[in-house]
C-alpha cells in the first residue's frame, strides 16, 4: 500500500510474521507489554525487500505510545531505540537511539551499485509534528568505509533529512594518507534527484588513489594532492556530470620515492572530464598532457609530451618485474618522450622517442629514436633506431611482452655495433669482443627464444685473442643450435668451425681445423719476430654434452726456424689431446721444444691431472722465446704439474708446480735448486711454498715464499731474502767488473701494478771496474731502507783513485711520478781521467727530481788539472783544424740528458797545468755550467799565468797574456785573448789572438818593425825572405820570382813541420827546418837542412847541411849566459869559425 504522514505519501510494502505481544493493564487505561516480530519484510521506493526482527517494550496510553527499548536487527543494520507518539492534543512522534548500520546497506535495498564496505553508527533522533513536518538529525562516525575502491578512514560528521532532501556534511574522513572534508546532499523528492559533491582534498597521495583505480606503478611515486572538487549531476544519470576539479601535487618529502609537483586540473561537462591543466614536473622530468576521458562510457585519451633530463626516474613508473632487469627498459639517458594514452578496456600509450646518451640492461646508444605502442601486457610494436658515439647504428622492430611465457618476435640490424650490446639478447655466453655488423632475428617467447643471426665481427676479441674478423651463420630454437659457419681470420691464419648443439641433450657435435698457422704472426708471436717462425696445424672434434664434453686434437708444428735460421728441436713436434670417457691424456710435444706427457680423471665437476714437463733443451728454448741471441744458455730443467678441483663447479681447481730438477748455465755461471721448487695455484691466487736458488760457485742464493691474489690490481704479499755476488751485475750492465756481496731481507706488498716493499739491502766489500774508466771502485759499501712509500740510500761509502766518496739519498714512491734526491761527495780524488788529464777533485754534488726532469747542482773544485799528452800536430796544425769550417748536424738527444738540467759551479784556483810538446802553461778556471748535459751552457774565464810557453813552427813563445772568457748564454763559444812574443834572427816578434773561434783577429808585429811578409817569412823559415831590388812586378820580373821563392820556403817549412812532429819523437831532437836555396835568378836549386837539439836549460846546438854542397856545413853553440847575454860560437864548413856575443836591453 502506502504511508502518509502529514502530506508525504511514500509507496511502503510491509509484511510481518510471528507476531507476538504481551499487554497488561497498568494504571488507570495504560497498557503495558512487550512485542515481538520474528520477522517483518518492508519493501521501500524502488528499494530491495529488507527483512528485520523487532523487539521492544510499549506502553500504550489513551493519548499516546511510549517506546522502551525497542530493537531493530536486519541486514547490514542494528538500531536501538527509544520515543513517544502523541495523538490527542497535539500529533508528533520523537524518537531517538543510535543506529549501527554497515555500508553495504544501501547496496542491500539497491541504492548503490558500486562496492561499498565498513561500518557507520549514527547516534540521533526523528521528529514529527503537524505544524512544522519531519525530520532526521544526527551525527555519524565511521572507523572504515571504502566505496568504489576508495577507503575512508575515522570519518565523522552530521547527516540532515527532511523532505526536500539528504544532507551529508564530512568534518573530516583520512583519504590515501590524506585527509578530505566537505559535503554531500541529495534532493530527493524531485524525481530526476539532483545531487551535489563539494569536497576539499588536503595530501592526498596521489600512487594510492592510482591504485584504487587499479593503475600501478612500477615504483613509489611522491606525490601529494591538494585541493577542491566540486561536482553536481542527477543521480541517475551521470551525463549530467558537471563541475571542476582543481587540485595540485607536491611532493611529501617519501624517501626513495619519485618525486613530482604540478596542477592537475579538470573541467567537467556533459559527463565529461576535460584535462585543463594538467603538469607534473618530477626528480629529472617534465610532464605536459590534455584530453578528455568520459565517465560514462568509461573511456578517454590524454596526448602528452614528456621532456626527460634523467630517464631513470621516468622508466621507474612503469609497472614492469624489475628482478631481472628487463633488457629493453631504459636505466639512464634523457630526451622526450611524446605520446597518447587511451583509456577503454584496456590502458595502450603510443609513444614517440627522441632520446639521447641511453643506457638499457641489453643495449648502450648515443642517440635513440623511433615508436612504440604499449599495453599492460607489453609492447604491442616498436620500430626503434639507436646510433652508437663512433655512428654505429641498430634498428630493432617487433613487439616484447612483459611476460616470459608470452610470445614475442624482434629483428635486429646493427652496422658497427659493440657485441657488448647485442651479447645479453643470445641464449648462451659467448666470449667475443668488437663491433658487429649484420642481421640477427627473435622470436618465440622471451623464456624460449629461437631465431638466426649472420653476423661479423670486425677486428674480433674471441677468447682474448686478437682477431681480424670473426663471421658466424647460426640458427637455434629452443631445442637445437646450429652452427653452420665460423671463420676467425687472424695474420696467423684462419680457424674454422662447424657443427651442431642440442639444448634439450646438451648434445655436441663440432669439428674444427687451423691449417697452417703462421708461428711468429699474431696471435702467435708472444716473443715478436725474434721468436719461433714456422707452420701450426691443428685438427680436433668436440663432442660429447655440455656436462661431459669429448675432445680429441692434434697440434703438429713444422719448418721450425729462428731469425730465419733452422732450428733443430729436441722432439718430435706433435702433440696429442684425447679426452674421453671423462679422462684427459696428453702426449708429444709443445713445439718440439717442452715435452707434455701424462693426465688423469676430468670433467667440468672434477678434475685430477698429473702432468710431466720436461725441457730436455734450454738454449733451444731460449731461442724459441726470443732469447737465442742475447743469452749463452745451457742446461735443462723437468717438473711435475698437479691439478685438481672442477672446471665449472663448486669445488674450486688447484694446480700444484713442483720443479724437482733445473741446471741453467747463464754467460758461464750455473744456477740450480737447492730444493724443489713449489708453486701453487687456487681461486684465492698463487701461493709461492718454497723457490730456492743458488750458485754452487760462489755463496749466491735467493729464497722467496708468499702469494699473489688475484684480480684487477693482483695483491702481493712475499717474503723475499737473497746473498747475492754482486759479480751477477756483469751480466745485467755490459762492460761492467765487479765483486762483492749484496744482502737482502724484503717483504713486498701491494700490487702488481705498484709493488710496495719494505726491508733493506746491504753491499759490502764491492769492487767496480767499467772498461771505460780507467779506475776501479774499492771497499764499495751501501746500506740501502725499503719502506712501502720510499727507498733510502742511507749511506754510501767508496775508494776511488785515492780518495774517499761518500753520498745517499732517497726515492718516493708514493707519488704520481718517482721522486728522488741523491747527494754524493767526493774527497781529494786523483783520476786519469779523461784521457790525458791528471785530475784532483773534491766534489759536492745534488741530483734533484724536476717535474719535467731532474737538476744536478753542487760544486766541483780541482785542485790539480795536468794535461801532459803530447799532441800529434803542432800549434798550427791545431789551430787550422780548430778555426776550418765544420759541417753542423743535428744529432739525436737522449732524453737522460736532455732532461738534466745543470746548477754545477768548478773552480780550478791555479790549479791548472799544460805541459807538453806545444806549450808549458799554468794557470786557473772558474767556472758555472748552465743548461742541460745535451746543451751545456758555460759561464766564466779561464786564465794562463804570464811567462808560459806555447811552441809554433819550432818557436818558442812566452805568454804574456791568455783569457779564455765564455759568455754567451745560447751556446759555448770562448772568448780569446791572447798576447804573446819570441825572438827569431834578431827580431822580436809579438803575437796577437782576439775574438771568438768564428771570428779571430790574429795579428803580428816585429822589432825592428818588419813588412807583413817578412814577419811571416819569419815565422816560416826563420829569416827574412830575400829580395833582389824594387822592379816591375809581372811574369819573369824578380819580384814574382821573389814572392814565389817566399811561398816556397813557406810551403817547404810547413811540410818540415809536419816531417818534424814524426821524427823528433823517434830521434829525440827538438829542432828540424828545411830551407830552400836558389840560384841567382832566385830558383830554387836544392835545400838546407837544420836539426836542433837542446843539451841543457842553457846550451843549445845546432847543425846546418846543404846535401848539394860539402862546403855548406855549419855547427853553432848558443850558451845563454843570463836572459839579456848571449854568446853564439860558429864552426863553418871551410874550417873557419867565429864567435858572437849579442848583448839585449830593452827600453
Amino acid at each position: 500500500g502506502r504511508f502518509e504522514l502529514a502530506e508525504t505519501t511514500v509507496p511502503l510494502t510491509l509484511h510481518a510474521a510471528g507476531v507476538e505481544a504481551e499487554l497488561a493493564a497498568s494504571r488507570g487505561s495504560e497498557l503495558l507489554g512487550r512485542v515481538e516480530v520474528a520477522a517483518v519484510e518492508i519493501v521501500l521506493p524502488q528499494a530491495r525487500p529488507w527483512q528485520a526482527r523487532v523487539a521492544g517494550r510499549l506502553r500504550l496510553r489513551p493519548d499516546g505510545l511510549d517506546l522502551h527499548e525497542v530493537e531493530v536487527a536486519g541486514e547490514a543494520l542494528a538500531a536501538r531505540l527509544g520515543g513517544e507518539v502523541r495523538w490527542r492534543e497535539a500529533d508528533r512522534v520523537e524518537l531517538t537511539g543510535q543506529v549501527r548500520t554497515a555500508a553495504a546497506f544501501a547496496r542491500a535495498l539497491g541504492y548503490l551499485d558500486a562496492p561499498l564496505d565498513g561500518e557507520v553508527v549514527f547516534d540521533g533522533g526523528f521528529h514529527w509534528a503537524a505544524a512544522r513536518g519531519w525530520g532526521v538529525e544526527g551525527s555519524f562516525t565511521s572507523p572504515r568505509v571504502e566505496l568504489g575502491g576508495l577507503l575512508l578512514t575515522d570519518a565523522a560528521g552530521e547527516v540532515t533529512v527532511d523532505a526536500e532532501a539528504v544532507a551529508v556534511r564530512v568534518r573530516a574522513a583520512a583519504l590515501c594518507d590524506g585527509t578530505v572534508a566537505g559535503s554531500l546532499r541529495f534532493d530527493y523528492p524531485q524525481t530526476d534527484t539532483p545531487t551535489r559533491i563539494d569536497l576539499t582534498l588536503t595530501g592526498v597521495d596521489l600512487e594510492q588513489l592510482l591504485a584504487s583505480r587499479e593503475i600501478e606503478l612500477g615504483a613509489p611515486l611522491d606525490a601529494r594532492l591538494t585541493g577542491a572538487v566540486e561536482l553536481a549531476w542527477q543521480l541517475a544519470d551521470l551525463r549530467t556530470l558537471a563541475g571542476r576539479i582543481d587540485l595540485a601535487a607536491a611532493p611529501g618529502g617519501r624517501p626513495g620515492a619519485v618525486a613530482a609537483a604540478g596542477p592537475v586540473t579538470f573541467t567537467v561537462a556533459n559527463g565529461r572530464l576535460h584535462a585543463r591543466r594538467l603538469a607534473l614536473a618530477g626528480d629529472g622530468f617534465e610532464l605536459a598532457a590534455e584530453g578528455e576521458y568520459d565517465v560514462v562510457t568509461e573511456r578517454g585519451g590524454f596526448d602528452y609530451l614528456a621532456v626527460v633530463e634523467r630517464l631513470r626516474p621516468f622508466t621507474l613508473l612503469l609497472p614492469v618485474e624489475r628482478e631481472p632487469a628487463p633488457l629493453w627498459l631504459p636505466v639512464a639517458g634523457g630526451g622526450t618522450i611524446e605520446g597518447r594514452l587511451d583509456l577503454g578496456a584496456t590502458v595502450t600509450s603510443e609513444l614517440r622517442l627522441a632520446l639521447e646518451a641511453l643506457r638499457a640492461p641489453g643495449f648502450t646508444a648515443a642517440r635513440a629514436g623511433g615508436t612504440l605502442q604499449m599495453t599492460p601486457d607489453g609492447i604491442a610494436w616498436l620500430e626503434l633506431t639507436a646510433e652508437g658515439a663512433e655512428g654505429e647504428t641498430l634498428r630493432l622492430s617487433g613487439q616484447v611482452p612483459f611476460a616470459e611465457e608470452e610470445p614475442f618476435s624482434l629483428a635486429v640490424t646493427a652496422a658497427g655495433w659493440p657485441y657488448a650490446g647485442l651479447a645479453p639478447w643470445l641464449p648462451v655466453e659467448l666470449p667475443l669482443d668488437g663491433p658487429v655488423s649484420g642481421e640477427v632475428a627473435l622470436s618465440g617467447s622471451l623464456e624460449a627464444p629461437r631465431g638466426s643471426a649472420s653476423v661479423e665481427l670486425r677486428p674480433a676479441l674471441a677468447a682474448g685473442i686478437a682477431a681480424e674478423a670473426l663471421t658466424a651463420s647460426l640458427a637455434f630454437t629452443p631445442e637445437r643450435l646450429d652452427l653452420d659457419r665460423l671463420v676467425l681470420t687472424t695474420p696467423a691464419g684462419e680457424l674454422r668451425a662447424e657443427g651442431t648443439l642440442d639444448l634439450a641433450t646438451d648434445a655436441l657435435a663440432i669439428r674444427f681445423e687451423a691449417p697452417a698457422l703462421a708461428l711468429g704472426l699474431p696471435p702467435l708471436d708472444p716473443f715478436g719476430d725474434a721468436g719461433l717462425h714456422g707452420g701450426l696445424d691443428l685438427q680436433g672434434r668436440l663432442t660429447g654434452t655440455l656436462d661431459h664434453p669429448e675432445l680429441a686434437a692434434t697440434l703438429t708444428a713444422t719448418a721450425l726456424s729462428v731469425g730465419g735460421e733452422p732450428l733443430a728441436v729436441p722432439l718430435a713436434p706433435e702433440l696429442a689431446l684425447d679426452w674421453h670417457d671423462d679422462r684427459l691424456a696428453v702426449s708429444g710435444a709443445l713445439c718440439g721444444l717442452i715435452g707434455v706427457s701424462g693426465g688423469g680423471p676430468l670433467t667440468l665437476d672434477d678434475a685430477d691431472l698429473d702432468l710431466r714437463l720436461d725441457v730436455p733443451d734450454l738454449p733451444a728454448l731460449a731461442a724459441a722465446l726470443g732469447g737465442g741471441d742475447t743469452l749463452a744458455l745451457t742446461g735443462s730443467a723437468g717438473a711435475r704439474l698437479a691439478v685438481h678441483g672442477a672446471l665449472a663447479g663448486e669445488t674450486p681447481l688447484t694446480a700444484r708446480l713442483v720443479a724437482d730438477r733445473a741446471a741453467v748455465g747463464l754467460a758461464g755461471r750455473e744456477l740450480t735448486l737447492i730444493e724443489p721448487a713449489v708453486v701453487e695455484l687456487d681461486a684465492a691466487g698463487v701461493r709461492i711454498a718454497s723457490l730456492y736458488l743458488g750458485e754452487p760457485a760462489s755463496d749466491s742464493e735467493l729464497f722467496a715464499t708468499g702469494t699473489v691474489t688475484p684480480g684487477d690490481e693482483g695483491r702481493l704479499d712475499l717474503r723475499v731474502q737473497a746473498r747475492l755476488a754482486a759479480a751477477l751485475l756483469v751480466d745485467v750492465i755490459p762492460g761492467l767488473t765487479a765483486s762483492g756481496d749484496l744482502e737482502l731481507l724484503a717483504a713486498v706488498r701491494g700490487t702488481l701494478e705498484r709493488p710496495r716493499l719494505s726491508g733493506q739491502a746491504e753491499l759490502s766489500g764491492g769492487r767496480f771496474r767499467f772498461r771505460e774508466f780507467p779506475h776501479t771502485f774499492e771497499r764499495a759499501r751501501a746500506m740501502i731502507l725499503l719502506d712501502p712509500d720510499r727507498i733510502v740510500v742511507d749511506s754510501f761509502t767508496a775508494e776511488l783513485a785515492g780518495g774517499r766518496l761518500r753520498g745517499g739519498g732517497n726515492v718516493r714512491l708514493d707519488t704520481a711520478e718517482p721522486e728522488y734526491s741523491f747527494q754524493l761527495a767526493a774527497e781529494e780524488v786523483g783520476l786519469r781521467y779523461p784521457p790525458g788529464w791528471l785530475l784532483r777533485t773534491n766534489a759536492d754534488l745534488t741530483l734533484v727530481s724536476q717535474p719535467q726532469g731532474r737538476t744536478l747542482r753542487g760544486t766541483v773544485t780541482l785542485a790539480r788539472a795536468f794535461y801532459l799528452r803530447d799532441f800529434p800536430a803542432d800549434l798550427g796544425q791545431l789551430l787550422v783544424r780548430v778555426l776550418e769550417r765544420q759541417r753542423l748536424e743535428a744529432a739525436a738527444t737522449d732524453e737522460a740528458l736532455a732532461g738534466t738540467a745543470l746548477q754545477v759551479t768548478l773552480s780550478a784556483p791555479h790549479a791548472l797545468r799544460i805541459r807538453n810538446n806545444v806549450a808549458d802553461l799554468r794557470g786557473g778556471a772558474d767556472l758555472t755550467i748552465r743548461g742541460t748535459l745535451a746543451q751545456p751552457a758555460i759561464f766564466g774565464r779561464i786564465e794562463a799565468e804570464p811567462g808560459g810557453k806555447i811552441v809554433y813552427a819550432g818557436t818558442d813563445y812566452e805568454l804574456e797574456r791568455a783569457r779564455v772568457t765564455l759568455a754567451n748564454p745560447a751556446r759555448i763559444e770562448p772568448v780569446i785573448d791572447l798576447d804573446a812574443r819570441t825572438k827569431v834572427d834578431q827580431y822580436e816578434l809579438h803575437l796577437r789572438l782576439a775574438g771568438t773561434l768564428e771570428r779571430l783577429d790574429v795579428s803580428f808585429t816585429s822589432d825592428p818593425p818588419l813588412p807583413s811578409l817578412d814577419v811571416f817569412g819569419l815565422l816560416a823559415v826563420g829569416e827574412v825572405l830575400p829580395t833582389e831590388g824594387a822592379g816591375p812586378v809581372g811574369p819573369g820580373s824578380d819580384a814574382t820570382q821573389a814572392s814565389s821563392f817566399g811561398a816556397e820556403a813557406i810551403l817547404y817549412n810547413q811540410a818540415a813541420a809536419i816531417v818534424s812532429s814524426r821524427v823528433q819523437g823517434l830521434f829525440g831532437l827538438d829542432k828540424l827546418r828545411i830551407d830552400p836555396l836558389t840560384t841567382s835568378r832566385n830558383v830554387v836549386s836544392s835545400a838546407r837542412v837544420t836539426v836542433g837539439k837542446r843539451l841543457s836549460r842553457d846550451v843549445y846546438v845546432t847543425y846546418t847541411l846543404d846535401p848539394a854542397s860539402t862546403e855548406q856545413q855549419q855547427v853553432q853553440l848558443e850558451w845563454q849566459i843570463n836572459p839579456g847575454l848571449v854568446l853564439v860560437l860558429t864552426q863553418n864548413g871551410e874550417e873557419s869559425y867565429a864567435a858572437d856575443l849579442r848583448w839585449q836591453r830593452r827600453f
